[in-house]
C-alpha cells in the first residue's frame, strides 16, 4: 500500500520515503487553458499518433485535451473526464465510418494523480493504458479516423467552447508519431513517477511532436520536442508545483 505525506501518485513502486518536485499546470475550472498552435504534424489524418498525460482532478465532465474543425462534431480529437469521472478518448468527423471512441469505466476524478496512454490509429482498433496497464474499453466505436484534420488550436483544460473546463492539473502532454512499444509506454509511466523531456530514451525523444513542461521561474510553457510549438497560456493558468514523498508499505 502506498503512504506518504501526499499519497497522489498511482502505481508507484519507489523504495521510500522518496522526494520529488513537479511543475504542473494548474486549472481552476474557470476559463483557465493552454493553447498549441495549430500544427499538420499532429493532424490523425497525417498517420498514426500516440498521446501520453498526466492528470489529477476531483471533478467530472472536465476536458483534458481537444481540438476541432469547423464543428464540435468535425475533425475532433479529444480526451476527457465524462460525467461518471469515465476516461474518454474520441474522435468525431460527421461520419459514423470516421468516429473513433474509446470509454475506460473506472472513476478518475478521485484527486490522484494518473498517466494515460492513447494509441490514435489508422485502422481504428486503438489502445488506452493508464497507469502502466493496457485498459479495457466500452462503448466503443471503431472507424478509420483518417481524415482527422482539425484546424483550431489545440487545446489543453478545456473544449475549444470554453464550456467544460478543468479543475485541477495537469503535467507531461505529450504527443508522438506513430504507436510507441510497450517498454516505451512504460518508460511513460515509470512506475508512477513521470519523466521530464531530458530523462526520455533517445527512440522515444525522436518520435515527440509535443512535450509541453512548465518552468516552475516564469510560467513558460515551452515544448521540448523538434517540432517547438510553444503553448500560451489563457486566463491565468499557473505553475502548480508540489512536493511528493512516497513510500510502499
Amino acid at each position: 500500500m502506498m503512504t506518504g505525506v501526499a499519497n497522489k501518485f498511482k502505481g508507484g513502486t519507489a523504495s521510500g520515503p522518496e522526494f520529488a518536485f513537479y511543475n504542473a499546470f494548474g486549472f481552476d475550472g474557470v476559463g483557465d487553458s493552454v493553447d498549441i498552435a495549430n500544427n499538420s504534424s499532429w493532424y490523425l489524418a497525417n498517420g498514426d499518433k500516440t498521446t501520453s498525460v498526466w492528470f489529477r482532478t476531483s471533478g467530472t465532465s472536465e476536458w483534458i485535451v481537444h481540438s476541432q474543425g469547423s464543428s464540435i462534431t468535425t475533425d475532433t480529437m479529444e480526451i476527457y473526464l465524462d460525467g461518471n469521472g469515465h476516461f474518454v478518448a474520441r474522435c468525431l468527423d460527421n461520419s459514423a465510418a470516421q468516429s473513433w471512441i474509446r470509454r475506460v469505466a473506472t472513476n478518475y476524478s478521485d484527486d490522484i494523480w494518473h498517466c494515460a496512454i492513447v494509441y490514435w490509429d489508422s485502422f481504428g482498433t486503438g489502445r488506452i493504458v493508464i497507469d502502466g496497464a493496457a485498459q479495457a474499453t466500452v462503448d466503443t466505436t471503431t472507424g478509420t479516423i483518417t481524415s482527422i484534420t482539425p484546424t483550431s488550436v489545440l487545446r489543453l483544460g478545456d473544449r475549444i467552447a470554453s464550456d467544460f473546463p478543468f479543475s485541477g492539473s495537469i503535467t507531461a502532454l505529450s504527443h508522438f508519431s506513430g504507436a510507441l512499444t510497450v517498454g516505451e509506454e512504460g518508460e511513460l509511466h515509470n512506475d508512477g513517477n513521470p519523466l521530464i523531456f531530458g530523462q526520455m530514451s533517445a527512440s522515444l525523444r525522436s518520435k515527440a511532436l509535443i512535450y509541453l513542461e512548465m518552468s516552475s521561474n516564469d510560467n513558460t510553457l515551452t515544448d521540448l520536442s523538434s517540432t517547438g510549438n510553444d503553448g500560451t497560456a489563457v486566463n491565468g493558468v499557473t505553475s502548480d508545483g508540489e512536493l511528493i514523498e512516497w513510500q510502499i508499505a
